[in-house]
């Protein structure tokens, strides 16, 4: 749920190399990648010793299969796991229903569009099963990996 962007500044603090469209596109230089349609989630890393996680999706798009959308966050001040809905299957789990992010007072699936964005929010992945990862950094990377 899209809380409306008057209650907040544009004055994000977070350093990135991406912005987010459509609350589902990542746009990365000239390259916009559709997060629902093609990607799923394959793997979440967290390296307990440095303050970085990663977030790895893997293109599901049959000319692009084997591909990768690496997001690397470092100087990580919080990492959150939302309660996924039983109601859904497990395969739900991978596949994004929005990009946004959230503050304090945000809950569930509710999310702050990218332009409206304040200073000091969290970066929140929402799953189709109701799961949400929530990424406070001071840094993210969005790199694509191409097969050969």
């Amino acid at each position: 749920m899209k809380i409306e962007k008057a209650k907040y500044k544009k004055n994000h603090d977070l350093k990135r190399n991406f912005t987010i469209s459509q609350f589902i596109e990542i746009n990365v230089g000239d390259r916009c990648f559709d997060m629902h349609n093609d990607f799923d989630l394959l793997h979440l890393r967290v390296a307990f010793d440095g303050g970085a996680v990663f977030l790895e999706f893997e293109h599901t798009a049959a000319e692009y299969k084997g591909g990768r959308l690496v997001f690397s966050f470092s100087g990580v001040r919080n990492l959150s796991i939302g309660v996924r809905d039983a109601a859904y299957p497990a395969s739900s789990d991978r596949t994004l229903e929005y990009i946004g992010f959230a503050d304090e007072l945000t809950e569930g699936d509710e999310f702050i569009e990218d332009d409206a964005a304040g200073p000091e929010m969290d970066l929140k992945f929402g799953f189709e099963s109701k799961m949400h990862i929530r990424i406070g950094s001071d840094e993210a990377i969005a790199q694509y990996i191409a097969v050969n």
